[in-house]
């Protein structure tokens, strides 16, 4: 994969990392997972960006409904990242009653 193509936005303004974070990816869990930590990796701000029709970041997409694996691969891969300002971003997006 090309790293420039993470960022890259679709007709509905969603990032690959958007599409990949729906629920309704017809993947296996270890292919999404492997594709999101790609995506993560190759773009780090598609964690935070909003995008598609609802204007939600992938995070919000991910942390909607009930805990799953995806939500662990995700907590994972910013663990990996080790960046202070993920951490507390996620924090604020999944704890926040605004959200």
């Amino acid at each position: 994969m090309a790293p420039q193509a993470a960022a890259i936005k679709n007709g509905y303004g969603s990032l690959p990392l958007h599409v990949i974070s729906q629920r309704n990816t017809k993947l296996d869990a270890p292919t999404k997972e492997l594709l999101i930590s790609e995506l993560v990796l190759a773009y780090k701000g598609a964690l935070v960006e909003q995008g598609g029709v609802g204007m939600r970041t992938p995070l919000h997409i991910i942390f909607t409904g009930t805990f799953c694996m995806l939500c662990a691969c995700f907590v994972l891969v910013v663990r990996q990242l080790s960046s202070r300002l993920l951490f507390v971003t996620i924090h604020r997006l999944y704890f926040s009653p605004n959200y």
